[in-house]
């Protein structure tokens, strides 16, 4: 049971409980005592008679209820308070019948009636005490921690059993030595059977019984209640039938009837459980009508996209055997469902796959899935074909471990990545060309131009040649382009040097200050002419190790980049500073910037940033790709930092070298 159904209950809700079982009963039998010395509760001897029927009545009805509710529910409970009821019911008409057939021998009922009263109130009393000790825990309440061995049923029983053969024994025994005293308690073995319920009715509290969702239980409470003002009131009966006398036999049936009452409302109360027991029963079977029926439409729907799915279904067992499969399975292998439940796996597989497959199964049952292995099976006609094939393990109906295998047709992909890969064959031998081509172009071009170059040279020497005037402008204007076909051959050449890993680097000792004051020395002269402002800002004056001609290379591409987007009286920056175990180098301007998307691509072979004709700038996109080879391949990245119309700064890294750090620590 439920904690919560166990609880004790809180001062809210105890109060009127008690109130309701235990207060109010005594104010209306504390009346009945006040009441109790009227002639109207004088009755003679055939009337005593009927009371003691009617008790027995009572009495086997309640015994009769219990024995058949300890049948029905088998609570050990109620067979102890049947048993009970029928040695107090025993009693009952012992006393009723003696008493009406010896109603003439008064010495002999002046003991008989009070003793067999004594007899049937200690077997209720006791049967109380017993049942509410023994069996509390039966109810589902809290347990409560025993400080004592608790004694066992049997024992129970034997000890009940002793007390009412006894009780009835001693009924027609000789009187006690004195049955009736001369004190205000005429009675004094019935004030110990008073105090013998009082002891239950405590009990009862004391273990919470009336928080138990039983009317017949709550009944027993009232029934305590009332037996204890009968047998007050009895203990101080003078004589027999005298006012209390009778009084406390009314009480004793009163509370018999109310647990008649208390039994009727409980059996009330039990059918109306059955009764909404039975309604959720059928309520809970429309339910699971309903939930079969959405299970068998999802059964149908699950089995029709098995069975349509455009994968290759199987499921296999731990030996490899096929246990189900659906219809785009049968219909790829080319074989009928018959012949292939049953069967193992491995003859739909090809020979060239049969070892990967082995594997494949291994590793399923070793881990318990695989994933996207390709493999290739083997259809009915012998034609091979290639798949993809992932596993995970499932239970079946029987709780065995088996495999549910998804199967992907791959033959498309593979076709396809045939034509791609015949593609990128071609595409490498058209590079291969493309290359071998543009070395020779270089080289066959830089051929022609060193004659023309020395020619002219030659022609713009007053002391070897005779032009004059326009003639010269004419020649220098050849000169300038010779040399720029020159240098644009040369980029061509190192970017396919480049390409190929071919590019050595020299390492020589050399000042970093030095560097980056003879590239801004090369390029003063041309930044005055084009009113660009150009600064050195390297302040860190050692001596590295590295190649000084690589890196002037890169300078001066980058330089030639950044002259064709810095506008006139625009500002130039370049600098170098140690960085951590590297050299940071950069060139810095003011100019027009570069937007964000376009800045990953800065450094792809023949990239323009502007591509349309009505460019401005010459080139042909190689010079950031060459910064870019020329840097990687001496170990250091390179990168941009721009925002467009707020100029860009391109940065650079170089290791130092080792023997570099050593001297720097020193």
């Amino acid at each position: 049971m439920k904690q919560s159904e166990t609880e004790t209950p809180s001062k809210f809700n105890k109060k009127p409980m008690i109130t309701k079982y235990l207060i109010l009963p005594s104010v209306i039998l504390i009346s009945l005592i006040v009441t109790a010395t009227s002639n109207f509760w004088i009755i003679d001897d055939v009337h005593h008679f009927y009371l003691e029927i009617l008790a027995f009545v009572l009495d086997s009805l309640i015994a009769f209820y219990c024995l058949l509710r300890f049948k029905a529910l088998h609570e050990k409970l109620f067979f102890f308070l049947g048993i009970g009821f029928v040695a107090s019911a025993l009693v009952d008409v012992l006393h009723a019948s003696v008493s009406i057939y010896e109603i003439e021998q008064t010495e002999f009922l002046r003991y008989f009636i009070p003793q067999t009263w004594v007899a049937g109130r200690l077997i209720d009393s006791i049967m109380m005490i017993l049942v509410i000790t023994k069996f509390s825990s039966e109810l589902k309440l809290t347990k409560i921690t025993k400080m004592y061995k608790q004694p066992s049923l049997a024992a129970l029983f034997a000890l009940f059993l002793g007390i009412s053969v006894g009780s009835i024994i001693i009924s027609y025994a000789a009187p006690f030595p004195q049955l009736l005293i001369e004190f205000p308690i005429h009675r004094p073995y019935d004030f110990v059977t008073c105090i013998l319920f009082a002891c239950a009715l405590g009990l009862f509290y004391k273990k919470k019984l009336y928080t138990v969702q039983d009317n017949f239980i709550k009944g027993i409470s009232l029934f305590l209640i009332v037996n204890v003002f009968a047998e007050l009131m009895i203990s101080f009966s003078a004589v027999n039938f005298d006012t209390l006398f009778n009084v406390a036999h009314v009480l004793k049936d009163v509370g018999y009837f109310i647990l008649i009452i208390s039994m009727t409302s409980s059996i009330i109360s039990q059918y109306k459980i059955k009764e909404l027991l039975a309604s959720n029963l059928e309520k809970s079977k429309e339910q699971l009508k309903l939930d079969n029926e959405i299970i068998q439409i999802s059964e149908k729907k699950f089995h029709s996209l098995y069975e349509q799915s455009p994968e290759l279904l199987r499921t296999v067992d731990i030996d490899g055997k096929i246990l189900d499969c659906n219809s785009t399975y049968t219909k790829s292998l080319g074989y009928e469902k018959s012949d292939i439940l049953g069967r193992s796996f491995y003859e739909h597989t090809a020979d060239k796959s049969m070892d990967d497959v082995k594997d494949c199964f291994e590793t399923w049952k070793r881990n318990g899935a695989v994933k996207d292995r390709e493999i290739w099976l083997k259809r009915k006609n012998g034609h091979e074909f290639p798949v993809l094939i992932s596993a995970v393990s499932i239970k079946d109906e029987n709780g065995d471990t088996v495999s549910s295998t998804i199967i992907k047709d791959i033959t498309e992909i593979h076709k396809r990545n045939k034509i791609i890969k015949n593609q990128l064959e071609d595409l490498k031998q058209m590079d291969i060309q493309k290359e071998e081509f543009a070395t020779i172009a270089s080289h066959e071009l830089r051929t022609p131009l060193t004659p023309i170059t020395g020619y002219i040279e030659i022609l713009l020497n007053p002391e070897m040649s005779n032009v004059r005037g326009e003639d010269t402008k004419i020649l220098e204007k050849i000169y300038r382009n010779t040399k720029k076909l020159e240098i644009l051959i040369n980029r061509i050449f190192l970017a396919q040097k480049l390409d190929k890993g071919v590019v050595k680097v020299h390492n020589t000792e050399f000042s970093l200050k030095e560097l980056t004051g003879n590239v801004h020395k090369a390029y003063s002269s041309l930044m005055k002419k084009k009113n660009i402002t150009f600064v050195n800002t390297t302040k860190d004056d050692i001596i590295i190790n590295s190649d000084s001609d690589r890196i002037q290379d890169i300078f001066s591409n980058l330089i030639q980049n950044t002259l064709d987007f810095v506008p006139e009286y625009g500002r130039i920056e370049i600098g170098a500073k140690i960085q951590n175990s590297d050299i940071l180098y950069w060139v810095k301007d003011n100019g027009f910037g570069i937007p964000k998307e376009k800045q990953d691509k800065l450094f792809h072979k023949f990239y323009q940033v502007d591509s349309s004709l009505r460019r401005k700038h010459e080139g042909i996109g190689l010079g950031l790709t060459i910064c870019k080879g020329l840097v990687e391949t001496m170990g250091g990245k390179i990168w941009v930092d721009s925002d467009e119309d707020k100029g860009a700064t391109f940065y650079f890294t170089i290791p130092k070298s080792e023997r570099l750090k050593k001297e720097m620590n020193e």
